[in-house]
């Protein structure tokens, strides 16, 4: 959430002449209503089960740069799916700058809470922390994009990729 991971897919799929699946948005098309709305209506068990199907569908696929939301690491077939499907970058950002990039986005349903600017950082914090094992264990580079711009974070994945692939 808020690292970077949509703008920097778009930067890398338009240099490479490749589709861009933003699952977030495939989500919301597939469904017709926004995230926040599915979340409210249905709850997240309800959203990470269509996350999971779009998912699968999406990896069946080649020459795509693959923008996921951050909670797909949640379940265990969605790790071991993204795992086996390519190559997988942890776009990290410290919490501050998390709150920067969002603080104004209100479809954000696990920290849209209507507190204070020290609450939500708190409520950033608590997801990071739950979630970074999960994201360690799925990731074959991490890269922290607090100080970069999404043109220099391509470049990063582009370095790392070719090194993974020599």
């Amino acid at each position: 959430m808020g690292s970077g991971k949509t703008t920097v897919a778009e930067v890398l799929a338009t240099k490479y002449s490749y589709a861009l699946v933003d699952l977030d948005k495939e989500i919301e098309a597939k469904e017709n209503r926004k995230i926040s709305n599915i979340f409210e209506t249905d709850g997240e068990e309800y959203f990470r089960h269509v996350e999971s199907k779009i998912l699968k569908d999406f990896l069946k696929r080649s020459n795509q740069v693959i923008s996921t939301g951050g909670g797909i690491i949640l379940k265990e077939e969605n790790r071991n799916t993204i795992k086996e499907s390519g190559t997988v970058f942890w776009l990290y950002a410290s919490p501050s700058v998390v709150y920067e990039r969002i603080k104004d986005d209100n479809n954000r349903p696990l920290i849209n809470t209507g507190k204070s600017k020290e609450d939500v950082i708190k409520r950033i914090e608590s997801i990071m922390d739950a979630r970074f094992d999960l994201y360690k264990e799925s990731a074959d580079v991490i890269i922290n994009t607090d100080k970069f711009t999404p043109e220099e974070c391509v470049e990063e994945i582009l370095k790392e990729f070719k090194l993974l692939n020599l």
